[in-house]
């Protein structure tokens, strides 16, 4: 299995759901940019990058990446951690 590493998690300034932008990286095969910190109604969550396309007329948004689940739980565990600590600063 791979290790992830949260490299950076920046709080954003905005009084909207997006609390914070993460930057995780696969050792040797990827990094990825712009893994949303987002405030739920009950709790923090995070959200993988998104890229809109139109369908039909429409505007629509999906998943740049995709994580297996088990990893997603552990990341998302990991940058939450973080925004936290960097909350504190």
């Amino acid at each position: 299995m791979y290790k992830v590493k949260v490299l950076d998690v920046q709080p954003t300034d905005g009084a909207g759901k997006v609390k914070a932008l993460a930057t995780v990286e696969i050792p040797k095969i990827a990094k990825v940019y712009g893994v949303k910190v987002m405030q739920g109604e009950e709790s923090l969550y995070c959200s993988p990058p998104t890229f809109p396309f139109y369908e039909d007329g429409m505007k629509k948004w999906t998943n740049a990446v995709i994580f297996e689940r088990e990893l997603w739980k552990g990341l998302e565990r990991e940058i939450l951690k973080k925004y936290m600590e960097a909350k504190k600063e």
